[in-house]
């Protein structure tokens, strides 16, 4: 698999504003039931890693309400993390922002958190990559941390193929906001880059490893909440 594109934070990070700003990858519901996790974890939650951070802008409102110590964010791109410096500036907590690849960047850290959180990013892995770093969550958690994956996600039986034509079929119907070049950009990206896992396989490789699982109750079969808590 090739790298992991920086897109949507370089030349598209205007792309990546409007599908925020339309909701059509539901980040106000996910968002929502964040915080709503954050309220009800069994211990407070003082450190953060944020694995795909992106710009932050969303988990940095999210983690604004609870009063964190320290976040640490990783990504591949400079561009984001940039604008991840300015959107974490809400948050009075010791910042760190590391460039590299997630996997890599937790494998070889010697830190563990209260909370690991992820955001569409974990789809970019190969089905072997998404069970390695579930266990490396899992590792790096405190007792009773917890693991919130928001990612697109397969149905049962559905194949990568029909995964993207189901997808990019609801790009061009129900993303009106975007304009056909834009809808482009993200169909080459998803044929290029998705390797989404089917959810029900996602929930027993992290039942497997030790984690309890719940499922976000959202009205969408292709963008989940998995709410992981470390046994």
């Amino acid at each position: 698999m090739n790298p992991l594109p920086a897109i949507l934070f370089s030349d598209n990070w205007n792309v990546y504003q409007k599908i925020i700003a339309n909701n059509y990858m539901l980040h106000k519901e996910f968002s929502h039931y964040t915080r709503e996790a954050l309220a009800n974890a069994v211990h407070s939650i003082k450190s953060v890693l944020d694995l795909g951070c992106g710009d932050a802008q969303l988990i940095a409102k999210d983690l604004a309400s609870i009063g964190i110590e320290a976040y640490t964010g990783y990504d591949l791109s400079e561009a984001a993390l940039a604008q991840a410096a300015h959107f974490l500036q809400v948050l009075p907590a010791q910042k760190k922002l590391n460039l590299g690849r997630m996997e890599q960047l937790l494998q070889s850290s010697n830190e563990n958190w209260d909370l690991i959180y992820s955001s569409y990013a974990i789809h970019h892995l190969s089905d072997e990559g998404k069970r390695e770093i579930m266990q490396d969550i899992y590792n790096h958690l405190h007792p009773n941390g917890l693991f919130l994956m928001i990612d697109v996600m397969r149905k049962k039986g559905q194949s990568r193929v029909a995964y993207m034509e189901y997808y990019i079929g609801g790009i061009r119907n129900n993303w009106p906001g975007l304009e056909i070049r834009e809808q482009d950009m993200i169909a080459n990206h998803i044929h290029e880059y998705d390797f989404p896992a089917i959810d029900e396989d996602l929930i027993d490789w992290a039942t497997s490893i030790g984690f309890s699982v719940q499922k976000a109750p959202v009205q969408d079969d292709r963008h989940q909440m998995l709410i992981m808590q470390k046994g």
